[in-house]
């Protein structure tokens, strides 16, 4: 909704004492969330599903260590772990880097729509409540999906833009950074 980073924490708080974990199922939108509870002796991670904000992370010894930095966390855990040789062949190979294998043998990545939690020195592995990318809204002309659209566009720049006066948008060539910068511009 276009809040700052302070209300975006404090909505996710009181959701969080209202419904504990489960205030995490249904969100929308990007994100990667890292939560410590020490009343309830909880510590959780989740990340959005559909994947757009990385979140690595180790278990050991009763502890969790998490980053969107897969070294950070490698580093962190005391003893940098090997790095994974079958994870080094997919990247070089030009392959899809799927799964949770990260770069370090020591780290997993969190999948979209996974979240773990460890609550007592015990661990627990479970998925989010997935966005439903079957739903449709039925328009009655094609230009109402075109005005649409045009207007989610130009509130998702909007929104990105949070009111900062001077911008740069780096022009690719493709197809969705000159209306960017146009909107951009506009805004």
């Amino acid at each position: 909704q276009g809040l700052p980073p302070r209300s975006i924490v404090e909505i996710l708080l009181a959701h969080y004492r209202e419904r504990g974990e489960a205030s995490l199922d249904g969100l929308t939108g990007a994100f990667a969330v890292v939560l410590f509870d020490p009343a309830n002796q909880l510590a959780a991670i989740a990340r959005d599903g559909m994947g757009n904000h990385a979140l690595a992370y180790c278990l050991t010894a009763g502890e969790l260590v998490s980053s969107p930095d897969e070294a950070v966390v490698s580093s962190a855990t005391g003893v940098p772990g090997p790095l994974c040789a079958l994870r080094l062949a997919e990247f070089y190979g030009f392959e899809e880097l799927s799964g949770p294998s990260t770069f370090f043998s020591n780290v997993q990545a969190l999948l979209p729509g996974e979240m773990i939690v460890l609550q007592a020195g015990k661990v627990r592995r479970r998925w989010l409540t997935r966005p439903r990318l079957d739903a449709r809204r039925e328009r009655a002309r094609w230009e109402e999906y075109v005005e649409e659209f045009a207007e989610l566009l130009s509130a998702g720049v909007r929104r990105c833009l949070g009111g900062v006066e001077r911008v740069g948008v780096l022009m690719s060539g493709g197809l969705d950074s000159t209306p960017i910068a146009a909107l951009a511009a506009r805004h």
